[in-house]
């Protein structure tokens, strides 16, 4: 599980940081991997509503938010953005990453395809500001919903700090701590207590163990936690099975391919499926459930077709006995 914390306070060490770090501390000491992405610093391009990626579902500018800031928003299973209030709206900063949300808009509305995380995903909010105005959060806190829309992320929250006049204000309040992990924990609250760490393998763990992910990810419930991981990774043939599953309206465009090791670093199985005998002879892990799938890709769209109907058909049945 992925908790991603988008920094959007251009000063470093401040309130903002502050509560964003206790967030993510406590997600992390309940089992989630955690990923700061410090916005202002980051280096994106504006959104120039081009409207390329109502057409391609891709933005045309390869940068920082492309290569870096997508990628994890898509993994997330958590997503807490954090900024002081500016004007009576977030920074600049963060309202420009909000803004570039236009290409995961355009996947979904104009492209029609199904996230396989937005069941499981959840959206907060973490804020402060100086002064003690009735409206001072609306605007983040709108702006904040539909992007989280757009991202396919339940709007879990908010938690506000009014009065956090200068560095530190936050860390010395006595009740700060105690409200941030109340925060958290309601964030998260719908994927505790895992019942089940569920891993998918599959030798190039480009197509097979993918697939089965994006089924599992769409039919299990929240407190199933699922990952999958190749022996013999082959990213080269991702595009490809990107484009298959496209064909059917299904998203996962930004799932990486996963070593088996990198994966087990931070995903502890309880249950593993070695979809292709991937497994057999490997001291690393030792599978649970074995299936016997083909080891070597689809060579052509009918085979993929075939193979993505087989994988789905023992995914929907595996899940009833779990």
């Amino acid at each position: 599980m992925l908790a991603v914390g988008l920094q959007g306070s251009p000063r470093k060490g401040g309130n903002n940081n502050h509560t964003l770090g206790l967030f993510l501390n406590r997600l992390k000491h309940r089992g989630f991997q955690t990923e700061t992405l410090p916005i202002p610093q980051m280096k994106f391009a504006f959104c120039i509503g081009c409207g390329s990626c109502e057409k391609s579902g891709w933005c045309i500018f390869e940068d920082d938010y492309a290569l870096k800031i997508a990628p994890l928003i898509r993994r997330a299973e958590v997503i807490v953005m954090a900024s002081p209030v500016y004007f009576y709206g977030p920074s600049g900063q963060l309202k420009s990453a909000m803004d570039r949300g236009q290409m995961f808009w355009s996947r979904k509305y104009r492209l029609k395809l199904s996230d396989p995380g937005k069941k499981r995903r959840r959206g907060y909010i973490l804020s402060s500001a100086a002064t003690h105005g009735d409206d001072l959060f609306t605007a983040f806190v709108l702006n904040s919903r539909y992007f989280f829309d757009a991202i396919d992320a339940t709007y879990a929250g908010a938690l506000t700090f009014r009065g956090a006049e200068g560095k530190g204000a936050l860390a010395e309040r006595s009740d700060t701590e105690k409200r941030v992990h109340a925060a958290a924990d309601l964030a998260a609250g719908p994927l505790f207590p895992p019942k089940h760490h569920l891993l998918f393998v599959c030798k190039d763990g480009a197509v097979k163990s993918r697939i089965a992910w994006a089924v599992a990810m769409s039919l299990s419930p929240s407190t199933t936690w699922v990952s999958h991981a190749g022996t013999e990774p082959a990213p080269q043939l991702k595009a490809r099975c990107d484009a298959w599953m496209e064909r059917r309206k299904t998203d996962i465009r930004y799932i990486p391919v996963f070593a088996l090791q990198e994966t087990l670093e931070t995903f502890s199985p309880t249950l593993t499926v070695d979809m292709d005998g991937s497994l057999n002879d490997n001291p690393a892990l030792t599978a649970d459930i074995t299936w016997d799938l083909p080891s070597a890709p689809p060579e052509n769209d009918d085979e993929a077709l075939a193979l993505i109907r087989q994988v789905e058909t023992r995914v929907r049945k595996l899940l009833p006995t779990l």
